[in-house]
């Protein structure tokens, strides 16, 4: 397993000043989120971590080449500078945590993250700034999911989804990859991508109301 530029998160982080950040989440919630280096505009490096607690699976990308990948445990506490059982750690608190997935003690000794600020440095080094990504393209699912075991993919499956669009005129909608309902999809509608089989696709559609069924692969970009 690839084990290179993995963020060093066992290092004492420390907080930058960034006041009120755009992003309403905290950082490192449930979902997908992006790192990218600030401090050198010349770095193509990107970091995704997936994370759905008490799990998070990190990959790190570097001029649109994985380099290296691999999964941690992570959570939070209210208690710093203590040893915890990683069983102790839960979704929500003020401190985050952080361990390998086969250690079972961990130091609990990070910065306060109870605020929205999502920019930080490793001991003074490059500042990181993490965005949380509602949504990936096809691009950044693939080498995602090229990386994730069977297991890894069924545990995070709910966070992995890529955008498209509607290319055909009409696109109809099927219950269960052989049965079409009546609802179809026009030209230039956005779906979410949440599983593919073969030929098919099943999609979430927002509109008046969120749909979910299954397309013809061929009527999407």
């Amino acid at each position: 397993m690839k084990k290179l530029y993995l963020l060093p998160f066992i290092i004492i982080l420390s907080l930058t000043t960034k006041g009120q950040s755009r992003n309403p989440k905290k950082i490192f919630e449930l979902g997908i989120w992006k790192g990218t280096i600030t401090t050198d505009v010349s770095s193509k490096l990107e970091y995704y971590s997936l994370i759905k607690f008490p799990r998070v699976f990190q990959i790190t990308i570097n001029n649109n080449e994985i380099v290296g990948y691999g999964e941690n445990i992570q959570g939070y506490s209210n208690i710093k500078e203590e040893i915890l059982k990683t069983t102790d750690l839960n979704s929500s608190g003020r401190y985050l945590c952080f361990c390998n997935k086969k250690d079972s003690l961990l130091s609990c000794n990070f910065p306060d993250f109870s605020t929205s600020d999502t920019s930080f440095s490793f001991s003074g080094t490059d500042i990181f700034d993490f965005t949380f990504k509602r949504k990936i393209n096809k691009k950044t699912y693939s080498q995602i999911i090229k990386v994730l075991s069977e297991e890894q993919y069924n545990y995070f499956r709910e966070l992995l989804y890529y955008t498209s669009y509607v290319k055909n005129i009409k696109a109809y909608l099927y219950s269960n990859k052989v049965i079409p309902t009546k609802m179809y999809l026009i030209k230039g509608d956005e779906v979410e991508i949440l599983e593919e089989k073969g030929e098919w696709l099943k999609i979430r559609y927002y509109g008046k109301k969120t749909i979910e069924g299954w397309i013809k692969r061929s009527d999407v970009e």
